[in-house]
């Protein structure tokens, strides 16, 4: 009894062979490219003015690029209102 070839063994068996030709011009090295270093998670924000993390403040406000912490809003709010 013949065993019948699907179409997924063809199309398995021609992709092995473009990944041996692939290996063969680039030699035995990975297939895929890889990078040296995977990016880094965004830094958590600081406040702008005294520079608390998130982890010290209850509150983190961000405008236009600057932070802000719950405590130093309002001695900058009795600063503005002088």
């Amino acid at each position: 009894m013949t065993t019948k070839k699907t179409d997924y063994d063809k199309t398995r068996m021609d992709a092995e062979q473009a990944i041996n030709e692939i290996r063969k011009i680039r030699g035995k090295g990975p297939i895929y490219e890889t990078h040296d270093k995977l990016p880094s998670p965004p830094e958590p924000p600081l406040c702008s003015f005294r520079g608390k993390g998130a982890n010290q403040a209850k509150m983190i406000i961000e405008a236009n690029g600057a932070y802000i912490c719950n405590e130093c809003v309002m001695p900058c709010q009795d600063i503005i209102s002088r």
